[in-house]
């Protein structure tokens, strides 16, 4: 069915290409040629100048991306290695390598490894395009998280037998201090008897010499 007239003029002028005016390849036939050509140079102009900052932006933006995927990836391989982990990724969440790749795995180094009927290959995850990390990331995160409540209970229950094994040495230390007062204080009383039996047998010996 063909659009109407109406339908068909209902674009802006500005969603629509500016066509090479005919009347530009004909001066003599063109009584304002001057001003048709500079309308279409003003356009020209504006475009170019558009599509100048638009590349500036997108050129920024690219680096910022790359930049950004090299630390989230870091930060990813970090926490893996810390926890020991390694994630077998389904792949239906990874449209773009599920026609070829037979299985898909993230290793505790932050690398994917791809299964191939014949071969395995494998990559840092820095190295894949961006929606590619973006696909496995989505996926890690839901089972980062149980992983890492489930490394939390595994803390807490050691930290509480650390605590307990603390106690106990306490006690211990406790009981070899007061053991060590005890025999000091024995020792001190035993060292004070014997002063007081030698000065006793030499007051007796110097009684009996004198009385010879």
């Amino acid at each position: 069915m063909e659009k109407s007239k109406a339908e068909q003029r209902s674009a802006s002028d500005e969603d629509i290409p500016l066509p090479y005016p005919y009347e530009l390849q004909n001066k003599e036939a063109n009584e304002n040629f001057e001003k048709t050509l500079t309308e279409v140079e003003k356009r020209f102009n504006e475009l170019l100048s558009t599509i100048n900052e638009e590349t500036i932006q997108l050129s920024e933006l690219l680096v910022e991306e790359k930049k950004l995927i090299q630390e989230l990836c870091t930060l990813l391989r970090n926490i893996l290695t810390r926890l020991d982990m390694t994630f077998d990724l389904s792949l239906r969440t990874i449209p773009e390598l599920q026609p070829k790749a037979k299985k898909i795995v993230l290793n505790k180094e932050g690398s994917l490894i791809l299964t191939y009927e014949k071969e395995k290959v494998s990559r840092v995850l820095e190295n894949y395009p961006p929606q590619i990390v973006l696909s496995v990331i989505w996926n890690v995160i839901p089972e980062l998280e149980k992983s890492i409540r489930a490394y939390r209970r595994k803390i807490i229950e050691r930290v509480s037998m650390l605590e307990r094994i603390k106690k106990e040495l306490k006690n211990i230390q406790k009981i070899f201090s007061s053991s060590n007062k005890d025999e000091s204080q024995v020792f001190i009383v035993g060292k004070e008897e014997l002063k007081d039996h030698i000065a006793a047998n030499d007051d007796q010996h110097m009684h009996a010499e004198r009385n010879e």
